[in-house]
């Protein structure tokens, strides 16, 4: 009986996995940004953990210090790879740097995935929503 259970359970999880073969490859093939400096100061952004960069980063965006939101936010998503390229996207999109906030927002949907929904409603990304991207790259994110 627990073999049969267990033969279920490992066929139900690939049923609602999907394959690496499966996710879409980028549309654009966008060159990657330059990496933000590690340094802040005296500091080592490389040596801080995931909710103080994130943090950072958020509160500098507010502040309209977008440079620096992509500098922490980068670091950030280099502590924990499964998460903050959506918000990398969006700082580099407020910063008009369109060409990276597009990349970003492509291995966001890849790596982590997107909502299109929010996407959509997501005012941080109207900068890209207004680029000669986005009548190609929206389709795609709704795939």
């Amino acid at each position: 009986m627990k073999t049969i259970l267990l033969i279920y359970l490992i066929s139900l999880s690939t049923l609602f996995s999907s394959p690496l073969k499966e996710y879409p490859e980028p549309i654009f093939n966008i060159e990657e940004p330059p990496i933000p400096t590690k340094e802040f100061g005296k500091y080592d952004l490389s040596q801080h953990d995931i909710q103080f960069l994130s943090s950072t980063a958020s509160k500098n965006a507010r502040e309209g210090k977008l440079d620096l939101a992509i500098q922490f936010q980068y670091w950030a998503h280099q502590v924990n790879k499964n998460d903050g390229l959506y918000e990398l996207a969006c700082y580099y999109s407020l910063n008009k740097n369109i060409d990276a906030a597009v990349y970003y927002l492509q291995k966001a949907a890849i790596s982590e995935g997107t909502f299109y929904d929010f996407v959509i409603d997501d005012e941080d990304l109207i900068p890209v929503m207004n680029s000669k991207y986005w009548e190609q790259l929206r389709p795609w994110l709704k795939k």
